[in-house]
């Protein structure tokens, strides 16, 4: 859905406000009462992926409160978690949490804490693996570290 609404919004020569109010009610059906997005349970990545879709069909975000869901994500050591209530922390995680923020202009609690996870992903050969103990850089990981970090004004 989020390629979607991607490919809509770069290639709409006219608006559609059938095909528009269609999309958007289909992403707000998975918004829970915890203001996040998920299927039977809100996640930050979805949430993540919601707002910033509602965003490209000029949906008004305040109205999503999803500024709650996403405080309720923040932790201090690793900057985000996936689910509230949660410390395990992946480099998805961390950019899905970012990206939300930066998405309805959120003021993070733990920005420092996201970049000293992000940096601690970075392998010796220069790209990112998805977590602090080591493993695989991929493209998809090095992606979502570099943004975040342009994100959080660190490049």
């Amino acid at each position: 859905m989020a390629y979607l609404v991607d490919l809509y919004s770069i290639f709409k020569c006219k608006s559609d406000p059938l095909l528009e109010n269609s999309m958007i009610n289909f992403i707000l059906e998975f918004q829970n009462g915890d203001h996040g997005f998920g299927y039977h349970q809100s996640t930050l990545s979805e949430t993540s992926k919601a707002v910033v879709m509602l965003k490209l069909l000029a949906y008004p975000l305040e109205k999503l409160q999803a500024d709650r869901f996403i405080a309720e994500c923040e932790e201090p050591r690793c900057g985000f978690t996936e689910i509230p209530g949660t410390s395990l922390s992946y480099l998805e995680f961390i950019y899905g949490g970012v990206l939300a923020a930066a998405t309805v202009d959120y003021k993070l609690h733990y920005p420092d804490s996201c970049i000293d996870f992000i940096e601690s992903c970075q392998t010796n050969r220069g790209g990112f693996s998805r977590t602090v103990w080591g493993g695989i850089a991929t493209m998809e990981n090095t992606f979502y570290a570099v943004h975040a970090l342009k994100l959080l004004s660190v490049l």
